[in-house]
């Protein structure tokens, strides 16, 4: 459960240097990005938890360097985080691109700032909650291309067991590496994507698990049009339990409203799932609409994020709705309410 949790938190900080929004797209300076990531544009738009009840985050920027959180979910256990950062913070607010998901999602501490500007910069934050778990993030830009990073998870019952996960990230103009070690299940492997040219890339995975004895491995290339900002990506992934995914995403209309599918294949059993949404940034409101619906589930969702300020106050109030189609349950709603810089 804890190796999960590491998972999952690392899920929505991005790749330190490499992530850059679809409007500043520019082919000839954004390197390849990572692995983990080849599937963010249609991640973007289908992959948003909706808050099934109601939360409260609160963040400060309590100095340059500083950063405090709290989150209250209901009726989850509330989680109590802080950072430090050696170069000065802009914000102690999750990044607004991330938003959404990290809303919904409580337990995820704030996302480390995107880009560690100066070479020898670190950031380390901590996360506890009362149900003991402790977490700890560590992140060093040690060189321009080299970045190393730090996770753990403990309680404080020491019959549990300490998860620790260690990376280091190479990022070139042209490729970005990464090698991972964790303490659960002894999982050591690395991934690496490759920029063929400013349309395509091509990178794959392989990891070890000396618990089980066994490894696995991952391949998957992506394809995106150069030629506007705009452009559409596609991008298709292959591992050894024979899941074959695809995934296709575009602008409707630039800047306002994109589309994005997905489809899985498993080679072995047959078993399929389609999943389609939508995300639509007005122009004039200071609001993001995503809406999704799954084949295989038939379950939809939708979410609204509105980014407020009210008396120099900065809030982003979170909505979201799903129901399964033809459950007689009611559709599920939450709220989440985000507070701070």
């Amino acid at each position: 459960m804890m190796a999960a949790n590491i998972a999952t938190s690392k899920s929505t900080s991005g790749t330190i240097g490499t992530t850059s929004s679809d409007g500043d797209f520019d082919p000839q300076t954004t390197n390849a990005g990572s692995y983990l990531f080849i599937q963010d544009h249609s991640s973007d738009v289908l992959n948003f938890d909706v808050p099934k009840t109601f939360s409260l985050v609160m963040n400060k920027k309590i100095t340059t360097h500083i950063g405090g959180h709290i989150s209250l979910p209901l009726p989850v256990v509330p989680s109590f985080h802080i950072s430090y950062c050696s170069a000065p913070l802009s914000s102690a607010k999750v990044d607004e691109n991330k938003t959404i998901n990290a809303l919904s999602t409580p337990e995820i501490p704030i996302s480390p700032p995107l880009s560690l500007p100066v070479i020898g910069s670190w950031f380390i934050a901590a996360t506890a909650d009362t149900k003991t778990d402790f977490h700890i993030d560590y992140i060093h830009r040690l060189t321009k291309n080299w970045t190393t990073k730090l996770y753990g998870v403990t309680t404080m019952n020491l019959a549990d067991t300490t998860d620790v996960v260690a990376e280091a990230q190479y990022d070139a103009p042209t490729y970005c590496v990464q090698l991972k070690a964790g303490t659960d299940n002894m999982v050591l492997g690395g991934n690496f994507l490759k920029k063929i040219n400013n349309n395509w890339a091509a990178g794959a995975e392989l990891f070890y698990t000396h618990t089980q004895a066994s490894g696995g491995f991952s391949v998957g290339m992506r394809y995106r049009d150069a030629s506007s900002p705009y452009g559409s990506h596609v991008n298709s992934t292959f591992n050894t339990m024979g899941d074959l995914t695809t995934c296709f995403s575009s602008f409707v209309v630039p800047d306002i409203l994109s589309a994005s599918t997905r489809y899985s294949f498993n080679v072995n059993n047959h078993n399929s799932d389609l999943a389609i949404g939508l995300k639509y940034t007005p122009r004039d409101l200071p609001v993001i609409f995503k809406g999704r619906y799954d084949f295989q589930t038939r379950e939809w969702g939708l979410i609204s994020c509105w980014r407020l300020v009210i008396q120099k106050i900065r809030l982003n109030v979170n909505v979201g709705v799903q129901r399964l189609v033809w459950s007689q349950k009611s559709p599920s709603f939450g709220v989440a309410l985000q507070i701070g810089d």
